[in-house]
Parts: C-alpha cells; sequence; structure tokens
C-alpha cells in the first residue's frame, strides 16, 4: 500500500500538481502511518504483557483493525 502511494506522490510531484500531492498524498500517508503504528503498537503490548489468568482482557489486534473500519464506514452513511 505504501508503494503505491509513494507512486502517486512522486507522480503527483512529477507532473506538478500540488495540489494533489498536499491534499492525496499527504493526508493517505498520514493515515497510514498511524494505522499501521497503532497495530504495531498493540502487538508490542501484547507480546510485552503478561495476560496468563487474564487472557480474555488481551487486546485483538485484527478485530480492534476490523472494528475501526466499520466504525468509520457506518460513520459515513
Amino acid at each position: 500500500m505504501s508503494m503505491g502511494i509513494f507512486f502517486k506522490g512522486s507522480n503527483a510531484v512529477y507532473n506538478r500538481s500540488f495540489i494533489d500531492f498536499f491534499f492525496e498524498f499527504v493526508p493517505q500517508i498520514i493515515v497510514l502511518s498511524c494505522l499501521f503504528g497503532y497495530m504495531d503498537l498493540m502487538i508490542i503490548i501484547k507480546w510485552l504483557t503478561d495476560w496468563s489468568g487474564r487472557e480474555g482482557t488481551a487486546p485483538a489486534v485484527v478485530s480492534t483493525m476490523i472494528d475501526m473500519f466499520l466504525i468509520w464506514v457506518n460513520q459515513q452513511l
């Protein structure tokens, strides 16, 4: 995904379309970085925490990421 976004940004710079660069590329790369950064943080917390005896409270990484997108889609409708 990031490779496609960087290609889009380089095409915008090559075509001198700075509006596309600032209003498409920059927000897309920020959202991608934040989502994967949050997912990485959850994975590190899950690895470093001892969940023995309370496995039900451990963060479900995949479910959390899916729920974030579903909540966003439901708000758009």
